[in-house]
């Protein structure tokens, strides 16, 4: 039990951290166009290491289900995304990322952790984790449809 909550702890750590490197560099004025490229990949990287984690876990089991699917659907997005911003450097530097790609990265990360802690049962508070696990599958299929319409 308690495993989970540190993992979940230092989770949280990275995502905090990666959103408050991002809005300290945009406020100083500090941006780059590799700064941009390596948070893009140290996100890939930190949602690739927890979803691995969950299915080597059995958090997420593999096969046809809903959780499995979101994770293919947004790992094919993603990596989709990543190897066209290589193939078209020039092109890609004019394309911004859309609200909607960072709403879904906002949404992806909590149903991540969400999962993490979902997988605590065994205690008297067996009833709150299995709602915790209900809502990061919610906010799991959500950060999907936002991954598929942002394109």
């Amino acid at each position: 039990m308690w495993t989970h909550f540190f993992s979940v702890t230092f989770y949280a750590f990275a995502c905090i951290s990666d959103a408050f490197d991002g809005a300290s560099a945009r406020y100083r004025h500090i941006t780059s166009d590799k700064g941009k490229r390596l948070d893009e990949i140290a996100d890939k990287v930190l949602v690739a290491g927890v979803v691995g984690m969950l299915l080597l876990e059995g958090v997420i089991p593999w096969g046809y289900n809903v959780m499995c699917m979101c994770v293919v659907v947004i790992f094919f997005r993603e990596f989709g995304i990543s190897l066209l911003r290589d193939c078209y450097p020039k092109e890609a530097k004019r394309i911004p990322s859309l609200p909607l790609a960072k709403l879904k990265t906002f949404v992806l990360m909590p149903s991540l952790g969400l999962l993490i802690v979902s997988e605590s049962n065994g205690t008297i508070f067996a009833p709150v984790f299995d709602w915790l696990g209900y809502s990061a599958v919610f906010f799991l299929v959500v950060a999907t449809v936002l991954a598929v319409v942002s394109g």
